[in-house]
């Protein structure tokens, strides 16, 4: 009986927006990448779906250029596991980054007034109210993309 060849790994392939740069989409060839790919410590944002930013959490505070959708400096796009992994994109979900991306690049950056530590605790229920339908949205685009 012959031996069973093992089946390669997925190709793990993000969508990179580097200040200035068109997107584009590269095969992730470490988890060690996405630092170096966003110049700092990772933030993930919620797109829609299983799809996420990557973002630089401090860019703001370290005064980094704005890119694009309302985030500076360089960040990704990838599918985030449950297992926070960076999982496979489908090609379907590449689509939809590239769709997300033409519809949300002139969004400015957030104003960072307040802080969470400012909020009384009706005003934090509030927001996490508002918080959770904003990811129901996101998804529900998401999802029409």
């Amino acid at each position: 009986m012959a031996k069973r060849q093992p089946r390669p790994s997925p190709k793990v392939e993000v969508v990179v927006k580097k200040v200035g740069d068109q997107p584009y989409v590269t095969e992730l060839l470490s988890a060690g990448m996405v630092e170096y790919l966003i110049g700092g410590s990772p933030e993930w944002v919620h797109l829609g779906g299983k799809i996420h930013a990557c973002v630089n959490e401090s860019g703001l505070v370290r005064g980094l250029p704005y890119n694009a959708c309302g985030f500076v400096g360089d960040f990704i796009f990838a599918a985030l596991l449950e297992s926070g992994k960076v999982g496979v994109m489908s090609e379907g979900d590449k689509r939809r980054v590239f769709k997300w991306y033409e519809a949300h690049k002139d969004m400015p950056p957030p104003d960072l007034k307040a802080s969470v530590h400012d909020f009384t605790l009706e005003e934090f229920e509030k927001h996490s109210e508002a918080a959770q339908e904003a990811y129901e949205r996101r998804n529900h685009e998401w999802r029409s993309l």
